[in-house]
């Protein structure tokens, strides 16, 4: 039997805190946009490198983040509430994470039981989902630079992701989710069509104890 070491992430600040230095200066206007995300690039890089050189056989990549993995998701699938509608690009995203000009960022809360504190996604009526997957697939192209075969991305389940979002009440579960689906297996396909054999589908909310709630939508899973 061959034993394979797998990692289901990597630490995303730098062992100096360079992101989080790099993030505030780039909040205080002291850095420009460009040397912001040449400074994640390196960071995450170093941290393939590292894991490569220690020997680990599956990678996980595409987990780094300027601010929140839920958030980045939540953006990836177009799930981008009214309020944030006429800003795009890194504006739209820190708006939504920290507020901006009278518009209220997304609400905090904590991760599962975690003490992580991430952002949770607003699913409201008039949203349609949206895929656009570029950044994801180009940092698992970036990857595959570096570590071929070894790189495993990783995704978050389109289950935790709705479990943990503010919806709607009056819209059942079962119809937000199936409208997922299919971005996902766009996503899913995407990376298949880069050489991907193998894919990290992160789901927390399975191991909670609203688990039992969430039986019925095993019909949904073909």
């Amino acid at each position: 039997m061959t034993t394979e070491t797998m990692t289901l992430g990597y630490a995303r600040m730098g062992k100096h805190r360079e992101i989080k230095k790099a993030l505030e200066a780039f909040w205080h206007g002291g850095l420009e946009t460009d040397t912001l995300l040449a400074t994640v690039q390196e960071i995450e890089a170093h941290g393939w490198k590292t894991q490569l050189d220690a020997g680990i056989d599956r990678i996980a990549v595409g987990d780094q983040t300027l601010y929140d993995q839920g958030l980045d998701w939540a953006i990836r699938l177009g799930l981008i509430p009214d309020r944030f509608q006429g800003l795009n690009s890194l504006d739209r995203y820190f708006a939504m994470a920290r507020g901006k000009d009278g518009i209220p960022a997304l609400e905090m809360t904590k991760w599962v039981d975690t003490n992580y504190h991430y952002l949770v996604p607003e699913i409201e009526v008039a949203i349609a989902p949206q895929a656009d997957f570029r950044d994801f697939l180009e940092t698992v192209q970036q990857s595959q630079a570096v570590l071929a075969d070894r790189a495993t991305p990783v995704v978050l389940s389109p289950v935790t992701l709705l479990s943990l979002s503010r919806r709607d009440s009056s819209v059942d579960l079962i119809k937000d989710l199936a409208q997922l689906l299919p971005l996902y297996r766009e996503l899913l396909t995407q990376l298949k069509a880069l050489g991907i054999t193998e894919v990290q589908i992160h789901d927390p909310i399975l191991v909670t104890s609203s688990t039992n709630s969430l039986q019925r939508w095993d019909c949904l899973s073909t």
